[in-house]
């Protein structure tokens, strides 16, 4: 198997929503919050107010070693790793895991410092190591973390599984971040969120400059649009126009629409906000030019 293969086990992703999602008695904001493990405790929360639950689906666990060949310095929560003299590998530090059953696996390295202005990637290699002297390499990725964040994949495992995690940093003779954390996330328990999702199904189709979704719920609510909200979006539901104030905001960036029970048909169509005005005044123009260079003519016989 090559190495692309390994890591489409990484990154597939057979739970994926439509574009939009029916949540019953209708998606309130979640207060997001910040500072440590931030990141776990907002996912869960959006997770659970579109669902309207209050489950858990991730568990910190532990190292079982720790190695690396590096100078290890720091004070607090963080830790500084400088290559030794006369060395010339890259810094790298390398953690034993056991990822418990059923399981999407995950290492958190937060606020990354690295010496090199130019070489700002993490390297991530992953191996299986639950048999006595067998090493068998799973994936090995580039992440660029001042653009993706800190919170790498590890893999989806459905068994108990001994892993080897290695990090490194090319082109870098020290590297500074926080404490590390991994996280296991059940995927029992995900999924069956996911089924919850869909018990009121939504059929989703991209037309020019919108959308047409169909859904069947069994109680009102409001239907959670996974696209950018804009004022220049309107809806209508079953082929009566919405009032502008049902299209609203959701969750800062999102969009939500208030829908009735029952077997539905919403359409959504685009039309920038600030087009309308520029056509009319661009019209309102040509039209003032014309009367003017009609009257100015007149005026000249």
């Amino acid at each position: 198997m090559d190495n692309s293969a390994k890591l489409s086990s990484l990154t597939e992703n057979a739970d994926a929503q439509s574009l939009g999602i029916f949540v019953p008695g209708g998606y309130q904001n979640v207060k997001f919050v910040s500072g440590k493990n931030s990141y776990i405790k907002n996912q869960t929360a959006f997770v659970n107010e579109l669902a309207k639950t209050k489950t858990t689906f991730f568990k910190e666990f532990y190292t079982t070693s720790e190695h690396t060949d590096d100078e290890i310095t720091g004070t607090g929560d963080n830790v500084t790793l400088t290559r030794k003299p006369g060395k010339t590998d890259d810094v790298s530090v390398t953690y034993g895991i056991t990822v418990p059953a059923h399981s999407q696996a995950y290492l958190a390295v937060p606020n990354i410092t690295y010496v090199s202005d130019n070489a700002t990637n993490t390297n991530v290699t992953i191996s299986d190591v639950s048999k006595p002297k067998v090493v068998t390499p799973l994936a090995s990725y580039y992440v660029a973390t001042n653009d993706t964040g800190f919170f790498f994949n590890l893999g989806n495992f459905d068994q108990t599984t001994q892993l080897k995690v290695t990090l490194s940093f090319p082109g870098n003779s020290q590297v500074s971040f926080d404490t590390t954390s991994f996280w296991a996330m059940n995927t029992q328990v995900y999924q069956a969120e996911m089924a919850k999702l869909r018990e009121n199904p939504v059929q989703t189709k991209t037309i020019k400059n919108g959308a047409v979704l169909t859904y069947d719920a069994k109680t009102s609510g409001d239907l959670f649009l996974t696209i950018p909200y804009d004022k220049g979006w309107s809806a209508s539901l079953d082929g009566h126009k919405l009032a502008a104030n049902k299209v609203l905001k959701a969750q800062n960036g999102f969009i939500k629409v208030a829908v009735p029970a029952g077997k539905h048909t919403l359409t959504l169509n685009f039309f920038p906000q600030g087009l309308k005005t520029g056509i009319i005044c661009f019209v309102a123009g040509i039209l003032l030019f014309i009367a003017y260079d009609f009257w100015m003519k007149r005026k000249k016989h």
